[in-house]
């Protein structure tokens, strides 16, 4: 017996629903309720509500930039990110990620540190920042900020640290993470 999401499936397509795959949406054509078109630049799935195109599932689209090496800084720097784990679009450039899709983006940044006082990591959404982590304590610490921001397209997102005790960020625990949540 088939499951629930093949007998799913079987129904849209028979009724119409299911379309070719496109590269780069959203649709530009008008949807049925409940029509799915899967975006192969994107590996997003659009589904429509009758009117508008909607993508959602955070993970679907992901970049992570981290440092390699131990790199010293001081307060108010912006932390320059040096290589990507992942990044399907190449968007991650200079220790940034610059949005190709525009929509509502899980952004995190975790910051290892070699501090004296506290400090903050602080996520920057075109050059200002967004969302404060705070840190208050010494040695070699982890500080992580999280947050939702609405980007659109060419919106810039970075990492930053601020605080007079903070001396040098560590590579192995200092990333970025940027993850499209919805349009």
């Amino acid at each position: 017996m088939a499951d629930a999401l093949t007998l799913w499936l079987l129904a849209q397509a028979q009724a119409g629903k299911l379309e070719p795959t496109i590269s780069g949406g959203p649709p530009s054509f008008t949807g049925i309720l409940g029509q799915q078109v899967f975006d192969t630049k994107y590996g997003l799935t659009w589904w429509s509500d009758g009117t508008n195109w909607h993508a959602n599932g955070p993970g679907q689209l992901v970049a992570k930039l981290y440092l390699i090496s131990n790199v010293a800084v001081g307060s108010g720097a912006v932390v320059p990110f040096s290589n990507t784990v992942y990044d399907p679009l190449m968007a991650c450039t200079t220790g940034k990620y610059t949005v190709a899709l525009a929509g509502r983006y899980r952004v995190t940044l975790s910051i290892q540190a070699v501090a004296t006082a506290s400090f903050l990591a602080t996520i920057y959404q075109n050059g200002g920042g967004v969302e404060n982590g705070v840190y208050t304590g010494g040695s070699l610490v982890i500080s992580v900020a999280v947050t939702t921001v609405v980007c659109a397209v060419g919106d810039t997102l970075q990492g930053a640290v601020a605080g007079a005790g903070i001396t040098a960020l560590a590579g192995a625990g200092t990333n970025l993470t940027v993850e499209f949540v919805s349009v």
